[in-house]
């Protein structure tokens, strides 16, 4: 009799814990924001979904900006922690070898893309800053941003 009700008490301990579990993996998405409010969002896409430390991960930025985009535009990543820049990367958004032909006309869509290596032993928290940069006249013409944390 004690073992029927022993093994019925590892039984029910059992299926209670399967059935508390998730049934279905949720794959946590990173929350792009706005930079301030001065600047447009432009959409971001990371290849893994989240940074991983010390692994390549491919940024693609995309969006739609009231100003003609010219040769001297940038896609700039950076990694941050609360008073520096970590680590960061530029690429030309168009003119350049496999990218689009400059001019990109204003209120026309584009999209850019920058693999990168992840900073390793990243602090924690970091932040990414994604930029849409016009290099020749030093402004700033879209802006995105993620906060990250191990917890």
């Amino acid at each position: 009799m004690n073992r029927n009700l022993i093994l019925v008490f590892i039984l029910l301990a059992t299926l209670s814990v399967a059935n508390a579990s998730p049934h279905q993996l949720v794959k946590r998405q990173t929350q792009w924001k706005k930079c301030t409010e001065y600047y447009p969002l432009v959409h971001v896409d990371l290849s893994s979904g989240s940074t991983i430390s010390g692994q390549e991960d491919s940024f693609v930025v995309s969006g739609n900006l009231n100003i003609v985009i010219n040769s001297g535009f940038v896609l700039s990543v950076g990694f941050h922690d609360e008073s520096r820049t970590i680590e960061s990367m530029e690429v030309p958004i168009c003119g350049a070898q496999y990218r689009t032909d400059c001019p990109i006309n204003a209120n026309t869509d584009f999209n850019s893309s920058l693999v990168f290596p992840v900073p390793k032993n990243l602090p924690d928290p970091y932040s990414i800053f994604v930029f849409i940069f016009d290099k020749l006249n030093k402004k700033i013409h879209g802006c995105a941003t993620a906060s990250f944390s191990k917890n």
